[in-house]
């Protein structure tokens, strides 16, 4: 389950260890269902998602606000270190939330930006 919650939220081992503040080790122990992850990581997880659909909402918020436009543009951080500064725990765990926004847009283009 928890492997699915970690792909799910766009996150690998390492990411997920760093976020949730545990070991590389203990994470791929719960992802393998080795062991049971606390509910405090659990707790984070949810609320990392809860953040990813959020900012998919903004996106859309955006795009509606701009006229509804078939071309959307916008910045995304480029690596990991800027998805950090951002407040994200890795630039894939933002791009989450892009590809939920992409999911509700359907045929608009979304053209980012790396910054």
């Amino acid at each position: 389950m928890f492997a699915a919650i970690l792909r799910l939220c766009g996150m690998a081992p390492r990411d997920a260890a760093d976020y949730l503040g545990f070991t590389r080790r203990e994470v791929i122990a719960w992802a393998k269902g080795e062991d049971t992850p606390p509910p405090e990581a659990y707790a984070k997880m949810y609320f990392l998602f809860d953040e990813q659909e959020a900012e998919a909402t903004r996106i859309l918020e955006d795009w509606e606000l701009a006229g509804k436009p078939t071309v959307l543009e916008f910045t995304v951080p480029a690596n990991d270190e800027t998805a950090k500064a951002a407040g994200w725990p890795c630039q894939p765990a933002y791009m989450v939330a892009v590809a939920m926004a992409q999911a509700t847009l359907g045929p608009v283009e979304i053209k980012l930006l790396y910054r």
